[in-house]
């Protein structure tokens, strides 16, 4: 889990993703994993997060926010 309560002041998710997102994608293609942010406070948009917690498919917005790392068994 990231830090939040400790940094509040921190921007986590800016620092993950990156200008774009730029860093994450590099991140992908350089692992060749999937990273994503998750998470409260993990969208852009607090309205559209506030609206899409408790629907399906959006279970991590409950969460604490995090970073969720994927990778395909070769």
């Amino acid at each position: 889990f990231v830090p939040v309560k400790e940094h509040p002041d921190f921007n986590f998710v800016g620092r993950i993703l990156g200008p774009r997102g730029m860093t994450a994608k590099e991140l992908e293609q350089f692992t060749g994993c999937k990273i994503m942010v998750r998470g409260k406070g993990s969208m852009r948009d607090k309205a559209k997060e506030d609206q899409n917690r408790g629907k399906a498919n959006w279970e991590h917005l409950n969460e604490e926010l995090h970073v969720l790392i994927t990778a395909e068994d070769t």
